[in-house]
């Protein structure tokens, strides 16, 4: 029996079946996990930034006119949660917290890495470590770029897809993960192969 489609799955759950809306966070739940990291470089913040993304899609789920843009309803609800996250916290450093109402409703070219070149000592790292180590600098990255490599290489979403979900144009989308891969080439160059 195939897989519901997500208009089927949206129709039910607008018609409050629980089982219908359980399905759509498991299809979905990875991705917006990607976007909510993509943006806020923290494990634990995206985890909540999921958890309230979910909730927030529960409850405009009826407002949602057209099933078939349920995917980019969630991508757009998923990143404006994430935003929302950010503000909160660069008002926070800055000492003066947001008022609660801000948080009511409201395979291409890729870097090849070496663990086992003929470097120095000093530069050869272990697999584990230099996961860690690439893990690092993707977190170290603006959120704009840290979202367009978390989505591609985690979520392995192509740029048309990237496009649609982030409500941009694909030559922008592409010149980003173009900008962003850069930068973490120059960051890791050492490690790489080849450079």
């Amino acid at each position: 029996m195939p897989a519901e489609s997500d208009s089927e799955l949206v129709r039910r759950a607008q018609k409050n079946d629980e089982e219908a809306f359980r399905a759509l966070v498991e299809r979905y739940i990875s991705l917006t996990g990607s976007i909510a990291y993509g943006l806020l470089g923290d494990f634990s913040l995206a985890e909540d930034a999921v958890q309230e993304t979910f909730l927030r899609v529960y409850r405009y789920l009826k407002s949602l006119k057209n099933p078939a843009m349920f995917r980019q309803f969630l991508a757009r609800t998923a990143k404006t949660v994430a935003l929302g996250y950010i503000r909160k916290e660069k008002a926070e450093k800055r000492g003066h917290p947001l008022p609660f109402s801000t948080f009511q409703e409201d395979k291409e070219e890729g870097v090849e890495f070496s663990a086992d070149d003929d470097s120095s000592p000093e530069t050869t790292l272990t697999d584990e470590e230099l996961s860690r180590l690439v893990l690092r600098e993707i977190e170290a990255l603006p959120g704009d770029y840290r979202e367009v490599i978390v989505m591609r290489y985690l979520e392995g979403l192509g740029c048309e897809e990237m496009a649609e979900l982030l409500d941009e144009n694909s030559t922008a989308v592409e010149a980003r993960l173009f900008r962003a891969r850069e930068i973490l080439r120059q960051k890791l160059k050492r490690y790489l192969k080849g450079d």
